[in-house]
């Protein structure tokens, strides 16, 4: 009833012209069954930041092939760069079809930036159904709520809360 999995990713080369790339991340996360079929899983990722953009090294990670939504909640307010990502992941199965799953993410920089703010991004709460409509056809909707930290990012995504329903429809061939 127990699974575990873990990532390891190293960078190293240009970034640019005369800038030393050198980021790195990792994943870790566990999962138990606790009744039926009925999971909780506990999970911590990390990815470097880089902490002085004016010393000729790019010291942040980044992600090639992010599936963001996925792993760092599902409004791809973050990514996998200069991320330190706590996740409790819940998931209970309707039938062996569909699947109802709850995940609360707790954010924060992995390296401070030069902000008068703290590290603290926020958390988010994700609660989904997932499953297949027909043989082919994958069907995932939910509703997911970001609460704001105490972060004044450049970007103004994170210094508010939000609320997103989303539905979306893949088709698998």
């Amino acid at each position: 009833g127990y699974s575990w999995e873990t990532e390891l990713a190293a960078q190293f080369g240009d970034a640019d012209v005369g800038v030393d790339a050198g980021g790195f991340a990792f994943a870790l996360r566990a999962d138990t069954k606790v009744y039926g079929d009925w999971k909780v899983g506990i999970g911590y990722e990390y990815a470097s930041g880089d902490t002085d953009p004016t010393d000729g090294k790019d010291d942040g990670f980044a992600p090639l092939f992010d599936f963001t939504h996925a792993y760092h909640g599902n409004q791809d307010l973050v990514v996998w760069n200069n991320l330190s990502d706590f996740v409790i992941r819940t998931a209970a199965p309707i039938d062996d079809n569909w699947n109802w799953y709850g995940d609360m993410h707790v954010f924060y920089q992995a390296e401070k930036e030069v902000s008068s703010g703290g590290d603290y991004l926020g958390l988010e709460l994700d609660f989904g159904l997932k499953g297949y409509i027909g043989q082919n056809v994958l069907f995932w909707g939910g509703l997911s709520q970001f609460i704001a930290g105490d972060t004044d990012q450049i970007n103004g995504s994170l210094n508010e809360d939000e609320t997103w329903a989303f539905a979306q429809v893949g088709l698998r061939f």
